[in-house]
């Protein structure tokens, strides 16, 4: 009971905080293209095919609890935790107009598959859901019918497969995971912000990890991240290996030296 009233709470939320940031109701016909897709944008989009197929799968296989855990895992640890948090620069600070817009493109077809996928399980707050939806987005190739009962399921669409995208974005995430954890362990407020230096493992990922600056400063709350295959190590930092990849959280102005020698003496 405690783990349906828990993601139910976080599903939510997770709606409530989309729809908040919808004050005249916004109306699209399509996805974005996908070359004006982010990372993000792109990782969110293949994740949710896979869950398609997936629960498509269990539900023929008679599966139901394998089919329970895939929308919960997508839902929980992929929309809410690292896509929705991902959107919150484009929602409140975008650089464009159109970031805004395609943030909030991309995020309302997501919740509109999830509400479908899940109303089987989940009939009431799906339907509910559906409702406040429907009063601030109109999207009619996914929010297609005036109640979820009868709307179209969703079926998996080849074009957003990319599973390239997907191991790079949860190599990010990765790395994101461990600065927070070096954060964590070495108990360093909130409200400081840091530098990280990151050391791939070569130039064609260093390239590619240094477009997501932005995302882990945000996701870690840093002031400024180095991203290079060339970059010193530095020395007083914690550190960790993801992947191959060295990162380096400096403790510098987040933690007094003379009180951590103390501690580890």
């Amino acid at each position: 009971f405690d783990i349906g009233r828990n993601f139910a709470n976080k599903l939510w939320n997770a709606s409530r905080f989309l729809l908040s940031n919808i004050e005249n109701k916004v109306s699209f016909d399509c996805l974005p293209p996908l070359e004006r897709l982010k990372t993000e944008d792109l990782w969110i989009l293949s994740k949710l095919q896979h869950a398609i197929d997936s629960m498509n799968d269990s539900f023929e296989g008679f599966r139901f609890n394998e089919a329970c855990h895939t929308i919960y895992d997508f839902t929980w640890h992929n929309f809410c935790d690292w896509y929705i948090e991902a959107k919150k620069a484009d929602l409140y600070k975008p650089q464009s107009p159109q970031d805004r817009d395609d943030a909030l493109a991309i995020a309302g077809y997501v919740l509109a598959s999830i509400l479908k996928l899940l109303h089987p399980v989940m009939p009431f707050i799906t339907e509910e859901i559906w409702t406040h939806l429907r009063e601030k987005v109109s999207f009619p190739s996914i929010i297609d019918s005036d109640t979820i009962m009868t709307a179209s399921y969703p079926v998996k669409n080849e074009i957003y497969l990319n599973d390239d995208t997907e191991q790079f974005f949860d190599s990010v995430k990765d790395i994101i995971v461990a600065l927070r954890t070096i954060r964590s362990e070495n108990n360093i407020p909130p409200d400081k912000t840091g530098t990280a230096v990151i050391i791939p493992a070569d130039m064609i990922y260093a390239e590619r990890l240094s477009t997501q600056i932005s995302l882990i400063n945000q996701f870690v709350k840093l002031s400024e991240t180095k991203v290079s295959v060339d970059a010193q190590k530095p020395g007083f930092a914690g550190s960790a290996v993801v992947r191959g990849t060295q990162v380096f959280l400096l403790f510098e102005g987040l933690i007094d030296l003379s009180v951590e020698m103390d501690r580890l003496s």
